[in-house]
């Protein structure tokens, strides 16, 4: 957070030590940058003629020019991407620039920029000015005393992380939960999605914009929430990425990545028909991401690995039809198929996929619209509450639950849930029937996040 000196000056009998700041960090929801200036913290007299030095007079102050004079050049700002890297440190000192002798403008005072490969060693020749800014890759602190090379080690706290070949310098201390990684890889090899904030777990990250709609209706459902907060929990690594075409839609386990759609199409084929829905597609490939979580998505047969076709499809067939269930869709899914023969045939008995009759009905955003504004013709723009979430932002949405007892006795519950996605890309979500539980979680959030909202345009003719 901050580095100190501590300096002495003796005359005669007495000695005067002196304790400054020498640099300290600006700090606003994450380190924005540094202040690098010798600022007098205390200074204390010892008495050195007792034998013992005996403090005779401590003072603590604030010199009156650090409070009157404005100082320039003595901080530098980050300019950093979605993975915390430094690209470039700029500085509060501007540089003006004149036309014909008057002043037009001011250009930004650039201490230094640097491009990163993707396992955090800077480019060679891509890289100018000062290198004695102390944070690079992901946002982590140099440790230049080790190799001798500015940029070359990182001190993430737990490991210490050599860029030049993308490996930690010990061992995974969770080297049990990644067992099918080397100890000593840096994050899954997989630099460009996903951090280690301290050298110990994995986090994914993203660039945000991202529909939360199916993720939301699937974490809505009792079985959907409890497995998705299986998979948040891990310090593994998963993400959910929106494809554009069908054919992409899949579980990558290479990446650890649930590849959905959300086109909202009835699936056709010569062979079977099923309602297609966001939250269908996530929840098929959920279900195989929790199976590689489980480690049963593969087994080892003579030492190479087989993918459980027929088991893991169907407990993802299973689930995708329990949701096709909950949302009362119309069709459900019979088959799977691979190479074009059946491998699995489906239960589509609602009494086996969604036993408790559980159903979600009713579910709507909830927050005020706000920002309106009329364009030239009369026409309203509207900022209303919206599913496409990016950092720092959260969705609020109410729906009713109801289930059948076993016998048969339907109660029908107003749930509440809050999703927010945080400023490293990581996704949560909290779900309750008490309202003032809910109301309190919202507030408590809102000084760090902002409701997601989209541009909602209401034609008009003046």
């Amino acid at each position: 957070m901050a580095t100190y000196s501590l300096m002495g000056i003796e005359a005669g009998n007495s000695v005067e030590r002196t304790l400054t700041i020498d640099e300290s960090s600006i700090y606003g929801s994450s380190r924005l940058g540094t202040v690098q200036r010798e600022q007098w913290i205390a200074r204390t007299t010892y008495d050195l003629t007792t034998g013992t030095p005996v403090p005779v007079s401590y003072t603590t102050f604030i010199p009156d020019e650090y409070i009157k004079d404005l100082f320039r050049g003595d901080k530098n700002y980050e300019l950093s991407n979605h993975l915390g890297n430094v690209l470039a440190v700029v500085s509060d000192r501007r540089t003006p620039e004149f036309t014909g002798g008057i002043l037009s403008n001011y250009n930004a005072y650039v201490n230094s920029a640097q491009d990163y490969y993707s396992f955090g060693m800077t480019h060679p020749g891509r890289s100018f000015g000062s290198t004695t800014y102390k944070y690079g890759f992901n946002g982590k602190e140099k440790d230049d005393e080790w190799t001798g090379n500015t940029g070359a080690t990182y001190d993430f706290g737990a490991r210490i992380y050599d860029s030049r070949i993308g490996r930690w310098l010990a061992c995974d201390p969770f080297a049990a939960k990644y067992s099918g990684y080397s100890p000593y890889n840096y994050v899954a090899n997989s630099p460009l999605i996903a951090i280690d904030p301290f050298g110990e777990t994995i986090k994914i990250v993203t660039d945000g914009d991202w529909d939360s709609k199916a993720f939301i209706e699937v974490a809505a459902t009792n079985k959907g929430g409890s497995n998705l907060r299986s998979l948040i929990v891990t310090p593994r690594i998963f993400k959910a990425q929106e494809v554009g075409s069908l054919g992409d839609v899949n579980y990558n386990d290479n990446i650890s990545t649930i590849c959905y759609s959300n086109r909202t199409s009835p699936y056709l084929s010569t062979r079977d028909i099923w309602s297609m829905s966001g939250s269908v597609l996530f929840g098929h490939e959920m279900s195989h991401s929790l199976d590689d979580l489980n480690s049963i998505l593969y087994s080892y047969k003579n030492g190479q690995k087989v993918y459980n076709n027929y088991s893991t499809e169907q407990r993802a067939g299973d689930f995708q039809n329990y949701i096709s269930s909950v949302y009362n869709m119309s069709f459900y899914r019979n088959e799977y198929l691979k190479n074009g023969n059946v491998l699995v045939n489906y239960n589509t008995d609602e009494k086996y996929v969604n036993s408790n009759n559980e159903k979600i009905t009713d579910m709507e955003l909830l927050g005020k619209s706000s920002s309106e504004q009329t364009d030239m013709f009369g026409g309203l723009i509207i900022e209303i509450p919206s599913y496409k979430m990016n950092k720092n932002q959260m969705v609020a949405v109410s729906y009713n639950l109801s289930t059948t007892g076993s016998k048969g006795t339907t109660s029908t519950t107003k749930m509440y849930m809050l999703t927010w996605m945080n400023d490293k890309g990581e996704v949560d979500f909290f779900k309750t029937s008490d309202k003032s539980a809910f109301d309190k979680k919202t507030q408590s959030m809102q000084g760090s996040y902002s409701v997601a909202t989209e541009q909602k345009y209401y034609p008009g003719i003046k």
